[in-house]
C-alpha cells in the first residue's frame, strides 16, 4: 500500500507508506497534483544582452549606457502543498516551515521547526512560494541532525516535470551536530520560473528526526544570466575607458597645438622687439660715432688726438 506522492524524478511522485527497501523506479507511480494541472504554461522571455544594445550612435557622438542588473528577489515559504509526516500537530508541525527561521542559528530539538513523524528514508515536503522566480539559489535552514537532505527538486510548469537540482545516494547522507544553512549547488541556469520546491529527507542514518527551520529561494522575475551580464558590463566599461583615453589624447593634442602656436607668436614678438632695439642702438652708435668723428676732427685741428682717445674711452 502506497501513498501517491513523493519523488520520482522521471515519472512523477512516489513514496512508500512503510519502511521498505529501495523501490525499482520503473514501479513508481506517476502523480501530478491537480494544482499543477490548473497552472497555465507561460512562455519564458529571455532578455538577450549585448554591448551594441546600450550604445546610441548620433553621428560622431555616442552614448554608452551601462545597464543595471535586475532586482534579486528573496522569498520564504508561503504555503505547504503536501507532506509525508510531522512529529506533532502543534510544536513541530510542517506549518512551522512558513516564513523566516524561528530557531536558527541555535542548534537542538527546539519547537518551531518541522520534525518528521517517521524515521524512514523518504520523508518529503512540498512547499510553495508567493510568486514564481527563475531560481538561482535555495537555502535550507537545518537546526537538528543536519545533513539529511537527500534530494531537492523544482517544479517545471512548462513541461510538468520535477527537475532535480540536488540528488545524492543514501550512503552520502550525513549527520552534522550543528545548525547550518544548506545551499545545494545549482550547476545550471534554469530556464523556467517556478514557485514550487520539493525536499526529500533521509532520517535513517541519523536514527532521529531532522529539524528543518525554514526554506528560502533567491532568483529573478525574468531569465537572467549573471555571467553574460558581467561580460557585457565589462565590455561596455572597456569601451568607455577607451573612449575616455581617446578624448584625453585629443585634448592633449589640442593643448600641444595651442602651446606651439603661442610659442611661435611669442618668438615673433621677441624677434620684432630685438630687431627694433638693434635698429635704435645702431642709430645711437652711429650718431655718437659721428659726434666723435666731429670732435676728433676739431681736436686734430687744435692739439692732436689725446682728447679723441679720452672721449672714446668715456663712450
Amino acid at each position: 500500500m502506497t501513498t501517491p506522492w513523493a519523488v520520482n524524478y522521471h515519472k512523477g511522485l512516489y513514496i512508500p507508506d512503510e519502511e521498505e527497501s529501495e523501490v525499482n523506479p520503473e514501479d513508481r507511480q506517476t502523480w501530478i497534483p491537480s494544482i499543477f494541472r490548473r497552472k497555465e504554461v507561460g512562455k519564458n522571455v529571455e532578455i538577450q544582452v549585448h554591448p551594441a544594445d546600450f550604445m546610441s550612435e548620433t553621428g560622431s557622438d555616442s552614448t554608452i549606457i551601462v545597464p543595471d542588473a535586475p532586482e534579486k528577489i528573496s522569498l520564504w515559504v508561503s504555503d505547504i502543498v503536501n507532506h509525508t509526516t510531522q512529529l506533532d500537530s502543534l510544536r513541530w508541525n510542517v506549518m512551522q516551515l512558513i516564513g523566516p527561521p524561528k530557531v536558527y542559528p541555535r542548534y537542538g530539538h527546539y519547537e518551531g521547526t518541522w520534525a518528521q513523524g517517521r524515521l524512514n528514508s523518504r520523508q518529503c515536503v512540498l512547499v510553495q512560494f508567493q510568486e514564481s522566480l527563475f531560481i538561482h539559489r535555495i537555502d535550507i535552514y537545518e537546526t537538528y541532525k543536519a545533513g539529511g537532505v537527500k534530494a531537492v527538486c523544482l517544479w517545471n510548469p512548462d513541461n510538468c516535470q520535477w527537475i532535480p537540482i540536488w540528488d545524492i545516494p543514501a550512503s552520502e547522507v550525513e549527520v552534522i551536530e550543528e545548525s547550518r544553512i544548506f545551499s545545494p549547488p545549482i550547476n545550471q541556469l534554469l530556464d523556467f520560473a517556478t514557485d514550487m520546491a520539493l525536499l526529500e529527507i533521509n532520517c535513517v542514518k541519523a536514527k532521529s528526526h531532522r529539524d528543518i527551520d525554514a526554506i528560502r529561494i533567491q532568483g529573478y522575475r525574468q531569465f537572467f544570466d549573471p555571467m553574460k551580464f558581467n561580460r557585457t558590463v565589462d565590455e561596455l566599461q572597456e569601451k568607455m575607458r577607451l573612449r575616455e583615453l581617446r578624448a584625453q589624447a585629443a585634448v592633449d593634442d589640442d593643448l600641444r597645438h595651442l602651446s606651439f602656436l603661442d610659442g611661435n607668436h611669442l618668438n615673433e614678438e621677441i624677434s620684432s622687439d630685438v630687431e627694433t632695439e638693434s635698429i635704435d642702438d645702431e642709430g645711437f652708435i652711429s650718431e655718437q660715432y659721428r659726434q666723435i668723428q666731429t670732435t676728433s676732427s676739431d681736436s686734430d685741428s687744435v692739439g692732436g688726438g689725446h682728447k679723441l682717445k679720452s672721449i672714446a674711452v668715456q663712450v
